[in-house]
Parts: structure tokens; sequence; C-alpha cells
């Protein structure tokens, strides 16, 4: 379980590939075919704000992340 650096909220991210579509196939959202998910999904996952996730990457905390392509869009695996 991992806990917001903050505030200490439990985040409850859902722990398999299994979970993680099941999660996204229930609330609308989309899981890319190499597995991972965006910005506003990754927020809505650990109920942040994608602002959170933004200032948690620029201070090297929070969810693992990775930038993809030219534009640097950010993706959570």
């Amino acid at each position: 379980m991992n806990c917001c650096p903050r505030c200490g909220y439990s985040l409850e991210a859902p722990s398999t590939l299994a979970q993680l579509r099941d999660w996204c196939q229930r609330n609308g959202r989309h899981v890319a075919p190499d597995e991972s998910v965006d910005e506003a999904t990754a927020a809505e996952i650990v109920d942040r704000s994608p602002g959170t996730l933004t200032n948690w990457r620029a201070q090297g905390i929070g969810p693992p992340y990775r930038r993809i392509g030219r534009t640097g869009r950010v993706r959570y695996p």
C-alpha cells in the first residue's frame, strides 16, 4: 500500500494488470497497449488531481511515471 507523501492518505491502486483493466473499464477509462494510463486516469485512481501528480513529479515523489515521445507526455505504468 502506498501513501500520500504529505498527508499519509492511503493510495489504494489496482495492483495487477487485470484489476487495472477492470477498474478502467468500469470507470470509462483506457489502458494503453503498453499497459500504462494517462495522467488524468492515474490521478483518478489515486483520488488526487492531475496537478498534485505534477507537483509530486517535480518533487521526485509519488507513483512511478515515464515520459513518452517528443512532446514529453506523461504515462503511468
